[in-house]
């Protein structure tokens, strides 16, 4: 009697053809297996990949989840539900969650990690977490459709990645949360990113979400599907599936998982609106910038002055662009980098989202080019492609050298009497300085430091625009092709761009200059990129509370972990003058003395970092008594290659500390954050009492007045 098809399937195979299959498979089972591994490893030659963190945790969570899949289905099929197959073993499994720490874990050998525990963490709440979704996502699949598993899978992965989209697209913020891809942090040159409360709850939701509907996806669809317990079992798992998606929409907004435009403006609560055409009548058209800002006491005045720079900049940017958009551009004004993170995502990093017609700041100051900036890119979104009216690479990929470029263009900010032409130009003598060819690469900028591909990339589009006129600069922003805006070809327009800056003039001082400020790394490529602005962030906490010792023991080590890393190569003076800062902040100034004079003896300095590190020297000298030998730390810092500002604060020191005991009194308290014992107003308020006609003093006084809203 012929045998059932069912028992057909169910026996192992046979002969060599059949043998050669089950080897196959076998090897398919252990190439998944090994594939977050292998990915590993090629990411260990990518910078800020080359560890585990949140970055490598992020590339490899989607990966984990569509081979834990993989392996559900190739089990099931091993416990005889699709025919013989190799079935998935516990050592697979293992493989595919261990292997990737395995592979960070040697390579920490030769790359410094300075917060393995971090990592690990973001590995349990990223790849870890992506594992179970995946696997739960296959068992639904399968049990929708055995022969279509593939497609279903990937349209419950797509389906997934609604929400998030959705509010990244109409929404102010920039952040989201997926099942296969974790927490997505969205502000590039975020250099704090840490795990968080929110991340974690949002892990043990979605997975638990995800089991239960496995469960009754298994139960009430699959061909397993029995009755009596086993329907009670999935009418009870599709309850809990239920109440876990209701959950997530309860409390995507308490917990940070979602946050709305009408939220923000809520939290916020007011708001001043701008006209800058003429209405010609019609009182009911729409203003032209509405700036959102904190209501609190005194917050007309604050409107006012946001609203009036706002304006100006709107003018400007017409002007330059040749355009204005028609709709409503809004701003909103944070009062403080906390609140921005929590209802947009970008602490540090001001952002817009240009379809949106969004700016979002902390407000940095009347007059403040950032300003500019921000409201440059919605400029650029008029003539830009939807759907995020930015400049599109093929049109498809984002081009972050004419997004930012172009941005850069319009703000044209002059730092130490430099524009970006000028910077550019000392790069390129220094040799500093990327090739644009290198720079217009996919990945060439953010291969870079983003002083130096922020400057070249603004240095080339305002040549353009202000060499073939505005339509050019706004071809660019539609097209993204440089060569179709300005009718010449890609090389030679480099070429002249080149030899406009090449010709500019510079002195030694300027190029003194250029060298402290584009000789640091990229972002991306700093050892420990991350921990340095996790610890930053924990210092800064601890100094609020009135615990400057934990923020020592912070820098302190993380100065150790880079110190191993490094194999005894000179650190950046960066992390040397941190943490004698601590040092100093902890009431020891003779200890940060002490560390900066044994980073002094490991050489290595250039005059930029010399005077920044004797700056810091005068201030620990000064906050022991040691007046004179503070002074003489404040004038030896005192280098043409500082900016203004710097320079003048060095020139107030040096002044005021010669000025017996009321000037040095108001150093020590105003001016040092060594033992300072009283605000700076009040510090203020004594040095005028007691030298009314000191013309330090009344210059001091005279620039005491706030230009902008005040803080929270």
């Amino acid at each position: 009697m012929d045998a059932s098809p069912r028992s057909r399937r169910s026996g192992p195979p046979q002969g060599p053809r059949g043998a050669a299959a089950s080897a196959w498979r076998a090897g398919a089972v252990w190439v998944l297996a090994l594939t977050p591994s292998l990915l590993a490893l090629l990411l260990c030659r990518v910078p800020s990949f080359d560890l585990l963190d949140y970055h490598a945790c992020l590339a490899l969570s989607p990966v984990v989840g569509l081979c834990a899949a993989e392996l559900w289905w190739r089990r099931a099929a091993g416990r005889g539900d699709e025919g013989a197959a190799p079935n998935v073993r516990a050592r697979h499994v293992a493989l595919l969650l261990a292997g990737p720490v395995g592979v960070y874990a040697a390579a920490a050998a030769v790359v410094p990690n300075c917060a393995p525990l971090t990592g690990l963490l973001f590995y349990l709440l990223g790849p870890v977490c992506s594992s179970a979704v995946g696997a739960c996502m296959a068992a639904v699949a399968a049990a929708i459709s055995t022969r279509r598993r593939r497609p279903v899978w990937w349209a419950l992965a797509a389906a997934s990645l609604v929400p998030g989209v959705w509010h990244f697209l109409t929404a102010p913020q920039v952040f989201g949360y997926h099942g296969l891809l974790g927490w997505v942090g969205g502000a590039l040159y975020e250099d704090a990113l840490a795990p968080h409360a929110g991340y974690a709850w949002f892990r043990l939701l979605d997975t638990a979400t995800w089991l239960a509907a496995a469960i009754a996806a298994h139960q009430l669809l699959g061909r397993g599907r029995s009755a009596g317990r086993g329907r009670q079992l999935g009418a009870v798992a599709l309850l809990t599936t239920v109440a876990g998606l209701a959950a997530h929409a309860a409390l995507g907004e308490p917990l940070g998982w979602r946050v709305t435009g009408a939220h923000v403006r809520a939290q916020l609560g007011a708001h001043a609106d701008v006209y800058l055409r003429p209405r010609d009548g019609d009182r009911s058209r729409e203003p032209d910038v509405r700036v959102t800002l904190l209501r609190r006491a005194g917050w007309q005045r604050d409107a006012r002055l946001v609203a009036e720079d706002v304006g100006v900049r709107w003018l400007e940017l017409r002007r330059f662009f040749g355009a204005a958009p028609s709709e409503t551009i809004e701003v909103f004004v944070y009062p403080d980098v906390a609140r921005k993170r929590r209802w947009m995502g970008a602490a540090r990093v001001e952002m817009a989202k240009p379809w949106l017609r969004q700016v979002h700041i902390v407000w940095p100051g009347f007059g403040a080019s950032i300003t500019r900036h921000e409201l440059a890119h919605v400029f650029a979104g008029v003539d830009a492609p939807l759907p995020f009216r930015v400049p599109l690479r093929r049109g498809v990929w984002p081009d972050a050298v004419l997004i930012e470029g172009v941005a850069v263009a319009a703000e044209w900010p002059v730092r130490m009497g430099l524009n970006p032409h000028h910077w550019s130009a000392a790069m390129r003598r220094l040799k500093l300085a990327p090739s644009l060819e290198r720079l217009l690469q996919p990945t060439g900028f953010f291969a870079q430091s983003s002083a130096r591909a922020y400057t070249l990339a603004g240095s080339l589009l305002r040549w353009i625009r202000d060499t073939y006129g505005p339509e050019a600069l706004r071809r660019v922003t539609a097209t993204a092709d440089l060569a179709g805006a300005t009718g010449v070809p890609l090389p030679e327009l480099i070429a002249r761009w080149q030899g406009y800056v090449d010709a500019l003039p510079l002195t030694a001082v300027d190029l003194e200059r250029a060298r402290a400020r584009f000789e640091r790394p990229g972002l991306f490529v700093r050892p420990c990129t991350l921990e340095i602005g996790r610890c930053r962030e924990r210092a800064r906490a601890a100094w609020r509370r009135a615990a400057p010792d934990d923020a020592l023991r912070q820098w302190t080590t993380l100065e150790r972990s880079l110190a191993r890393g490094a194999g005894g190569v000179a650190l950046g003076v960066d992390i040397a003058l941190s943490v004698a800062y601590a040092a100093g902040r902890n009431h020891d100034p003779a200890d940060a003395l002490d560390r900066l004079d044994r980073r002094v003896a490991e050489g290595g300095l250039t005059t930029t970092q010399q005077a920044r590190v004797d700056r810091l020297r005068g201030d620990l000298l000064m906050a022991q008594g040691r007046v004179t030998a503070a002074r003489a730390a404040w004038r030896r810092a005192n280098i043409p290659a500082l900016s203004a500002g710097a320079r003048r604060l060095l020139d107030v020191k040096v002044h005021l500390s010669a000025q017996g005991e009321p000037g040095r009194t108001f150093v020590r308290d105003g001016l040092l954050p060594f033992g300072r014992r009283t605000s700076f107003g009040r510090a203020l308020r004594s040095l005028v009492k007691a030298s009314p006609a000191d013309p330090v003093t009344r210059y001091l006084a005279a620039r005491r007045g706030t230009l902008g809203p005040r803080r929270a």
